[in-house]
C-alpha cells in the first residue's frame, strides 16, 4: 500500500518491536541515577524506561515522505491517519505487555503497558506540536523529573511517577485516561482547523488590508 511505504510502517514498526524485544535482554539491569532522595541517588529498573522509546518510534511512523502531498487528501486519508496512530500507540501498548509479560510477568506487563499509552500519548502531542519526526521530544523531556524528582526522601515512588508505580494503581490509569483525551484534542488540532477558528472569531485580523484590499477590490469591481 502506498500509504505504509509514505510512512515507512514496516521498518519504524519492526524497530519498536525490537526495542521491546531488548526488554528480555536489558530490561533487569537497575541503573543507579541521581535524585533528589534522602540518598541523592535512586535506583531505576531499565525496563521502566523503554515504553517510553517504543511508543515514541512507534507514534514517528505519523512522518511520511509524501507530507506536502498529504496535507491536501480528503477525509478517506484523514480516517487513514486517524486509524494509524490510534494503532501505533496500541501496539506500542502490545509490545511492552508481551515483552514484560514474558520476562516480569502480568504485573509488570500491565505497567509496562500504561506507561506505553502514556508516553504514546505524549509523542502524539509532541508531533502534532514540533512534526512527527520530533515525536520523541515530550515523551523524553519526562524522564528527567520521573527519575530525580519521582521518589521521596523514602525512597518511594510519588503517585505521579507512573513507570514506578504497580500496574494496580488508580491514579496512573486516571493520568493514562486524562493524556489520551489530550492526545485526541491535539490530534485534531490540525492547520486549516486552526485557520478555520481564526476565520470565525477574529475574521478581521485575517481580513486583506493595504495593497492587498485594493487588489481585492480591484478584483471585484472588474467582476
Amino acid at each position: 500500500m502506498r500509504y505504509a511505504r509514505a510512512h515507512r510502517l514496516v521498518g519504524t514498526l519492526t524497530g519498536a518491536a525490537l526495542i521491546a524485544a531488548s526488554d528480555l535482554v536489558v530490561g533487569a539491569w537497575n541503573l543507579s541515577m541521581p535524585a533528589a532522595t534522602g540518598t541523592g541517588f535512586t535506583v531505576v529498573p531499565f525496563r521502566q524506561e523503554l515504553p517510553a522509546a517504543v511508543a515514541a518510534l512507534a507514534v514517528a511512523s505519523m512522518y511520511s515522505t509524501m507530507e506536502n502531498l498529504e496535507r491536501m487528501g480528503g477525509m478517506r486519508l484523514r480516517c487513514f491517519e486517524r486509524a494509524h496512530v490510534v494503532t501505533a500507540i496500541l501496539a506500542a501498548a502490545a509490545l511492552m505487555w508481551t515483552a514484560e509479560a514474558a520476562t516480569a510477568g502480568p504485573g509488570p506487563a500491565g505497567a509496562g503497558a500504561r506507561s506505553a499509552l502514556i508516553w504514546g500519548c505524549a509523542a502524539v502531542v509532541s508531533g502534532r506540536s514540533f512534526g512527527w519526526r520530533l515525536s520523541w521530544v515530550l515523551p523524553v523531556s519526562t524522564l528527567f523529573p520521573l527519575i530525580y524528582y519521582g521518589h521521596g526522601h523514602d525512597g518511594a515512588a510519588r503517585w505521579w511517577n507512573w513507570p514506578d508505580q504497580p500496574a494496580n494503581a488508580p491514579v496512573p490509569w486516571l493520568l493514562a485516561a486524562a493524556s489520551t483525551l489530550i492526545a485526541a484534542a491535539a490530534f485534531r488540532a490540525t492547520p486549516w482547523r486552526g485557520h478555520a477558528l481564526r476565520r470565525v472569531h477574529w475574521p478581521s485580523r485575517l481580513a486583506p488590508t493595504g495593497a492587498g484590499r485594493n487588489e481585492v477590490e480591484a478584483s471585484n469591481d472588474n467582476g
